[in-house]
């Protein structure tokens, strides 16, 4: 596709050394115990969309996207980042500019004269590729200061020393003592982790959710498993708690297998491999070939950041769940409801037997 191509479309890619130190440095902020820090945060964000959901059941269709992308966002904006979004209109314009991106890369893909990075720059949409990108930047490079000044405003006491660090603390921590990173450098990296978190999670459990409201029996199973968890217990879903639900996890991944976030992923196959066939007990799963199944990808590139995206995945469903029961609007199997625009939410009121319904 060429090298002018290569760069509008993934400008965060990284080779050879420069990947390899900076992979082994992030490692690190997908710790158990740095996630284990995540969790309170993720019940409070998940929390805050089933209020949104619950605002719309009003409406006749609502489409439930941007609701579940607005959570992903906010729980990678406070998770990974270490700022809590203040504003809609800062969210909103975010989210657009990298909406405007991914829409101009791919339409630039169809126009080769376009390829060329000079004429690309003088075209309506090389202008407005350049707009979405000053939009991105702005955001990150206020976030990346404000972490800065605050980290140089430590005494030395509350330095960190040995404690492991969230995922921009660590690279603040890297450009300061280390100064082998540039603050383009980390934007580069924030730029980069800001984009896949939250996009592709939120893809991925509205494609879960559509799933199971096509199959009931699975949504009922789901609801007997947090019923041997929780029982009548209305706490908050613990790391714990997370590891115990083994069925809703095999529910995530089969949804994952149907539905990948990335639908192509260029390898080669050298053997045979046996379809994994939408089982994933830990019966089913002990001996496969690890490349069997590659939702996150696979190998020494693989998602860095797949154990957050799950554990989001599930806190997320866990909640939607306790609350909403989740069905297809329409005769399953139709046209007219396939699709994540097409999901219909019933929650029980607490003194009535009449559920409140929107198809979403």
């Amino acid at each position: 596709m060429g090298e002018a191509f290569k760069k509008c479309v993934c400008p965060s890619t990284s080779y050879d050394e420069k990947w390899r130190s900076r992979r082994k440095l992030l490692t690190h902020a997908f710790h158990t115990s740095i996630l284990k820090n995540y969790q309170p945060i993720m019940n409070r964000k998940c929390r805050d969309l089933i209020r949104d959901l619950e605002s719309v059941t009003h409406q006749d269709y609502v489409d439930i996207f941007p609701l579940m992308r607005k959570a992903s966002f906010d729980v990678v904006c406070e998770c990974i980042l270490g700022k809590e979004t203040q504003t809609e209109t800062s969210t909103t314009s975010f989210i657009h500019s990298v909406d405007e991106m991914a829409s101009v890369a791919f339409e630039r893909c169809h126009l080769p004269w376009l390829w060329n990075n000079f004429l690309f720059s003088l075209s309506s949409l090389g202008r407005r590729f350049s707009k979405a990108v000053r939009v991105s930047h702005n955001f990150t490079d206020k976030l990346i200061s404000e972490k800065k000044e605050a980290r140089l405003a430590q005494t030395v006491g509350q330095k960190s020393g040995h404690r492991k660090l969230a995922f921009i603390d660590l690279l603040i921590e890297e450009h300061l003592t280390n100064n082998s990173l540039t603050e383009n450098d980390i934007r580069h990296e924030v730029d980069n982790f800001t984009f896949a978190g939250h996009d592709t999670t939120s893809v991925s459990m509205s494609w879960c959710l559509w799933l199971v409201g096509l199959h009931p029996w699975v949504q009922d199973r789901i609801h007997e498993e947090l019923e041997d968890i929780f029982g009548e217990d209305d706490r908050e879903p613990t790391s714990r708690d997370l590891k115990d639900m083994e069925y809703l996890e095999c529910v995530i991944k089969e949804s994952l297998r149907l539905y990948p976030t990335v639908p192509l992923l260029s390898r080669e196959l050298r053997n045979d491999i046996r379809s994994v066939c939408g089982k994933f007990s830990l019966e089913n799963s002990s001996g496969r070939h690890p490349f069997a199944y590659v939702p996150f990808s696979a190998g020494s590139r693989n998602c860095i950041g797949q154990r957050f995206a799950l554990m989001e995945m599930k806190n997320g469903a866990v909640l939607h769940f306790e609350e909403i029961q989740i069905a297809i609007a329409g005769p399953q199997g139709s046209s007219a409801c396939f699709g994540r625009d097409h999901l219909q939410t019933c929650r029980q009121t607490e003194n009535s037997n009449s559920k409140k319904e929107s198809r979403l």
